[in-house]
């Protein structure tokens, strides 16, 4: 085990502690609203990229990245209001029931969790395919925990890398 699989076991018990906190219901919206954001932003990041990139004259790579972003950000920020207003109704109902309280913490801690692994998940991933150095690269490699992560996701990793490389290439040529 070394340094990244040590912060990502600290990274997991701070979602479960925030699951723990929050409570179930709360845990379940953001993890539907950030999958359904994610997926739904992927699917079209490129109409807006395209239009980004005609009207600023914003390099492809970037414009692609830019409107995932936006699009991510704006479903999430949506989603944040939507389920806020869903979860006061369902919770005031609930709340009286007996052993409601402790049951919400409990699976709470485990929705936090599921949280933890997605958000590491895709960092981990994003790591893996942008260009950085091999010396950086290796030592996420090397890391048991994060090999869990990164394992068994070739679907995700290959619509990473076509949205991140070419954005990180595009930035890293604009600096040099």
């Amino acid at each position: 085990m070394n340094y990244v699989d040590l912060f990502i076991l600290v990274i997991l018990a701070i979602f479960i502690g925030i699951g723990v906190w929050r409570g179930f219901l709360n845990e379940i919206f953001t993890f539907v609203g950030f999958v359904v954001a994610f997926l739904i932003a992927f699917l079209f990041y490129s109409f807006l990229g395209q239009y980004i990139y005609q009207e600023l004259q914003i390099p492809p790579g970037l414009s692609n990245l830019i409107s995932f972003i936006v699009i991510f950000l704006f479903l999430q920020i949506f989603w944040s209001l939507i389920s806020a207003f869903i979860y006061r109704k369902i919770y005031q109902k609930w709340q009286n029931v007996p052993r409601f309280q402790t049951m919400e913490k409990a699976l709470g801690a485990g929705a936090g969790l599921l949280n933890g692994f997605v958000i590491i998940t895709l960092l981990l991933l994003i790591l893996v395919i942008v260009p950085i150095q091999p010396k950086v690269k290796t030592y996420f490699s090397d890391a048991k925990i994060a090999a869990f992560f990164v394992k068994n996701t070739s679907v995700l990793n290959d619509k990473i890398e076509k949205l991140f490389v070419p954005a990180a290439n595009e930035a890293e040529a604009k600096i040099r």
